[in-house]
């Protein structure tokens, strides 16, 4: 009973050994470590020439992730500074699933993220029109000065005929529309130049008239100078010249010595009856 009860002290301390042997052998990472192994990887996948085709790392990179963790666990928190993509993994657990299928894919880009479906589509679409340029600009050399280059350039040629053409037209009609406004113009211009005339005509006829007024309304004074009349005969004379304007112009262009014989002249029949 007693070899018994010591076995079975043995065994329960071999247990309690091996558990702290087995403690001691599987020490866990901490967070910042797995930042660092991660970001370590990350680093290597960039640097190039550490990658097989299967996507596989080749030998000796373990040693290199083993060199670059070294360098940056001492200065992590200066790396997250200068990394700010990183500073949401601080006191958090890091995804690593994910972070090993973008270091993993085979379609790794060379920058800090994989390429995603929506970008491999971009980048095809951006490869198959370089191409098509490609070609086409291959086959205009080559086929310069050909008949079947001309014929392309016959195919090609109405494409670009329909924009050149409204353009073609746009500018005729608006020639067409200018020079029936200028025609327009030009009648206007005719109008206004024979309405001028016309204006200044009777600009001259009122002025005339105007000066006839004033020197009918001045006969009478001006007969009234002339001495030796009666006050009669200065009534009679002056209203024959105001009635006719002609014996008004030829009154005031007689000078005063003239203009009693005149007056006299025009008297004469009066008096004698």
């Amino acid at each position: 009973m007693k070899r018994f009860q010591g076995s079975n002290k043995q065994d329960k301390n071999k247990q309690a050994e091996n558990e702290n042997n087995s403690t001691r052998k599987c020490s866990r990472w901490t967070p910042t470590e797995d930042r660092a192994l991660i970001a370590a990887i990350n680093d290597l996948s960039d640097m190039g020439g550490w990658k097989a085709d299967n996507g596989q790392f080749k030998n000796g990179a373990w040693a290199k992730v083993e060199a670059i963790m070294a360098q940056k666990l001492p200065v992590w928190d200066e790396w997250v500074k200068s990394h700010p993509n990183a500073t949401s993994l601080r006191n958090k657990p890091f995804p690593l699933f994910d972070e090993l299928g973008r270091i993993f894919g085979k379609d790794r880009a060379s920058g800090n993220e994989s390429a995603s479906a929506l970008d491999a589509l971009e980048e095809l679409e951006e490869e198959d029109k370089d191409m098509e340029s490609e070609q086409v600009h291959d086959l205009s050399i080559e086929d310069e000065g050909t008949p079947a280059t001309q014929s392309r350039q016959m195919k090609t040629t109405p494409s670009a005929a329909p924009a050149s053409t409204r353009t073609k037209k746009a500018r005729t009609e608006t020639i067409e529309a200018l020079k029936v406004f200028s025609s327009k113009l030009e009648k206007m211009s005719g109008v206004m130049e024979n309405s001028s005339e016309h204006i200044g005509r009777l600009a001259s006829c009122f002025k005339h008239e105007s000066e006839c007024a004033e020197r009918r309304m001045q006969v009478t004074s001006e007969v009234m100078k002339i001495g030796g009349l009666s006050a009669t005969q200065v009534v009679l004379a002056s209203k024959k010249i105001a009635l006719n304007p002609l014996e008004v112009d030829f009154f005031f262009g007689l000078p005063d010595d003239y203009r009693y014989a005149y007056v006299q002249g025009l008297l004469l029949p009066d008096e004698a009856h």
